[in-house]
């Protein structure tokens, strides 16, 4: 995929004139489903160009059925779509020469709080590791990461505290 540089530069100059712009909201909104047999939630995710049904059920030593990606799957691949589309903005910003990006996200779950036995951090680290092909340097393609760990909204989000509000209504 080549990187629209212009509708980049365009947001961002609209941006700079009304800071209100860069302001986006985003929304999942999903059904759980207590059905025997069947995924515990699914939603349907809309974008410019169409929509998409996703399915996610617990795994199996979690009292799910593992018949779909787990939730924190979904998670993993949001956080390396994102910091990925983040390295492929800043490669085409920097005009580096990088025919190919490979990303892998890992994490390090304890569920010893989930499961009511103790207090441990439910994440204990995750782990970004990419590879690459082009005439880009390491030197370079380090300098990318360095400003992807410092832009990127969903590596932002593991490293900075957000606030998180839940409610429920009867409906």
């Amino acid at each position: 995929m080549q990187v629209n540089l212009s509708a980049v530069m365009k947001f961002a100059g609209e941006v700079q004139k009304d800071p209100r712009l860069a302001i986006k909201e985003k929304s999942v909104s999903g059904e759980c489903n207590f059905a025997d047999g069947q995924p515990h939630i699914t939603a349907t995710l809309e974008f410019p160009q169409g929509k998409l049904t996703l399915a996610s059920d617990q795994p199996l030593f979690f009292g799910g059925g593992g018949s779909a990606p787990d939730p924190l799957l979904y998670c993993l691949f949001g956080t390396a779509s994102c910091f990925a589309g983040t390295m492929m903005v800043i490669i085409a910003q920097r005009k580096l020469s990088v025919d190919a990006l490979n990303i892998t996200v890992k994490n390090r779950v304890n569920l010893l709080r989930p499961l009511g036995l103790g207090d441990a951090p439910v994440v204990e680290g995750v782990w970004i590791g990419m590879t690459y092909r082009g005439a880009a340097s390491e030197e370079q393609m380090n300098a990318v990461v360095k400003e992807a760990l410092e832009t990127c909204p969903g590596a932002y989000c593991l490293t900075h505290p957000i606030p998180v509000t839940a409610e429920i209504k009867k409906g």
